[in-house]
């Protein structure tokens, strides 16, 4: 895996971020992506819970477009497939892609964090 792509992590785009925006706020943009990515997150589980397929494609786009929008690929191509799965009604295999973003987010919340923290 190239640097600018380690741990499913566009480090240009984080990088980018960071030059664009003083250090305080650049802290805030991650803080506010690992909260806001943790609520969309239980989000989609209650729509899948309550089998809610517009309420799981709302979530799942949400999730996408702040995933893009930091850097975190990965999560938005998951997303991107989850959103569309529900949009489409096809229930099987949502579980699964559930699981599978799931998993994913939390392991680059680490990474985020010790990039946040300029380590």
């Amino acid at each position: 895996m190239t640097e600018e792509r380690r741990f499913d992590i566009d480090l240009v785009a984080i990088s980018n971020l960071r030059e664009l925006s003083p250090p305080k706020v650049f802290e805030e943009l991650i803080d506010l992506y690992l909260s806001d990515s943790r609520r969309r997150l239980a989000d989609i589980q209650n729509a899948v819970t309550v089998n809610d397929l517009k309420a799981l494609s709302e979530a799942a786009h949400g999730l996408k477009g702040s995933s893009v929008s930091i850097g975190v690929s990965s999560v938005a191509k998951i997303a991107a497939q989850l959103e569309r799965a529900a949009r489409a009604g096809e229930e099987s295999g949502i579980e699964a892609l559930v699981f599978k973003v799931e998993q994913r987010f939390l392991g680059i919340v680490e990474v985020l964090k010790a990039i946040r923290d300029g380590e």
